[in-house]
């Protein structure tokens, strides 16, 4: 007996059908035959295609992570041969596979090689492999994590009498947490939510008294979740109220014009010698600061009013007089300090003398000086670099202020070039300038 072989079907799912399933009853489809066993695999084949190409990964949010690595979790999908992971190149602008993971019930996966207090996103894919070919489910939603930041390292910090200041190297993160260590435990004090800001004030304390502080780092998903470095430690005792010739000199010149206690001879000296060294030891080598005590300063002002004025006059650290000029001359020009900074001390007190308290004032009085005038300098070196050259020459004076309420303190700095170039004050109505006796 004669046999004739027919092409029944192709099958582009590339199943297997044995040679005894092709005798047994066909079907017509389309002119050409399909036996059952045949019909009946790929039907078989289309249905798995089709259901778990349709089946999609859930990946959870209970993440957990290190600073250069995250932990990820996700639901199992039935019938899967195993995951892959994605993560988005942010930089090509393209999802990278980072992983494969082996097992369709093995449901999470270490990724590492991450950076410290970043943000990523990451997605999964399920697989499963049947008659040599290999099919994927949709991708899972993509989930937003972020990476512990880095611990935090302490600087020296600085303190008064009642306060502490606290100070930490910039790690990249959202922001800090602080804590201050009461009855045995950390209590969380303050949140600073700027990454740059690495510095906080902890004020109310007791004089003489050791204290304890944490500061740790934090960064935020988008989803909000909070994830923490390690914490930076701190142990600072508060000074003594003992007042030295300098604290003293500081509280004469802040309180001088409303106590009894007035500004001796060299308090102003002291102060502004003080002032200028702290400047300087920041930024003496980085910008060739030096201080110069023969800078002198020009006041324009509006009027005159028996032979003194209505509204500025001034005290100045070296021995001095005022002198009143309808016209402004060349000398006058040129000896112009370029820009002032001031201070305003105004949460000194006048009445309590050498007490705790106004030991207290007179620090923080302290810390804002250095701290206004060490911000400066970068900007004025920057809007003034011209006149800096050859060095930046800088010294610290003291006014006295007139408005409505009173008269005022104040400490400014003063600054001017070696050359002496660049008048200022040209074309005012009125000067007044300091000469040496």
């Amino acid at each position: 007996m004669s046999t004739n072989f027919k092409r029944i079907v192709t099958l582009a799912c590339a199943a297997t059908i044995s040679l005894s399933s092709l005798c047994m009853t066909t079907e017509a489809l389309g002119g050409e035959t399909l036996t059952s066993a045949a019909s009946s695999a790929v039907s078989s084949i289309v249905s798995l295609d089709a259901s778990f190409t349709s089946k999609k990964v859930t990946l959870k949010s209970d993440y957990t992570c290190t600073t250069s690595a995250v932990r990820l979790n996700w639901n199992k999908v039935s019938g899967a041969s195993g995951y892959r992971i994605y993560k988005y190149d942010s930089s090509a602008k393209k999802w990278v596979k980072v992983k494969t993971v082996k097992g369709g019930s093995t449901t999470t996966a270490r990724i590492t090689g991450l950076s410290a207090g970043s943000k990523y996103r990451f997605k999964v894919k399920a697989y499963k492999h049947y008659n040599g070919k290999t099919y994927w489910s949709k991708a899972s939603t993509q989930k937003y994590i972020a990476t512990k930041p880095k611990q935090v390292t302490m600087k020296a910090s600085t303190c008064t009498s009642n306060a502490i200041r606290l100070n930490w190297k910039k790690v990249k993160c959202d922001g800090y947490k602080i804590y201050q260590k009461v009855n045995g435990k950390y209590k969380l004090i303050a949140t600073v939510r700027d990454s740059d800001t690495t510095t906080y004030r902890v004020s109310g304390l007791s004089s003489g008294t050791k204290y304890s502080f944490k500061v740790r780092a934090y960064r935020k998903d988008t989803a909000g979740k909070v994830v923490y470095g390690k914490c930076g430690v701190k142990v600072k005792t508060t000074k003594k109220a003992t007042w030295t010739a300098l604290d003293k000199a500081y509280y004469r010149i802040c309180t001088g014009d409303c106590t009894d206690i007035a500004p001796k001879n060299n308090d102003y000296e002291l102060v502004s010698e003080d002032i200028c060294n702290h400047i300087i030891s920041k930024y003496g080598e980085k910008y060739g600061i030096r201080r110069n005590t023969d800078l002198w300063r020009i006041f324009a002002y509006d009027s005159i009013s028996n032979g003194t004025l209505d509204q500025l006059g001034c005290y100045n650290f070296n021995k001095s007089k005022i002198v009143l000029r309808s016209e402004i001359t060349e000398e006058d020009a040129y000896d112009d300090a370029h820009q002032n900074i001031g201070i305003i001390p105004f949460g000194v007190s006048c009445d309590s003398g050498y007490s705790t308290d106004a030991y207290n004032d007179v620090q923080s009085f302290k810390e804002e000086c250095y701290e206004t005038f060490e911000a400066a300098i970068p900007s004025l070196k920057k809007t003034y670099g011209d006149y800096f050259e050859p060095n930046f020459c800088i010294n610290i004076a003291f006014e006295i202020s007139y408005s409505k309420s009173g008269k005022y303190s104040g400490c400014c700095i003063w600054f001017c070039d070696d050359a002496s170039v660049g008048s200022h004050n040209v074309g005012d109505e009125f000067c007044a300038s300091y000469e040496s006796n």
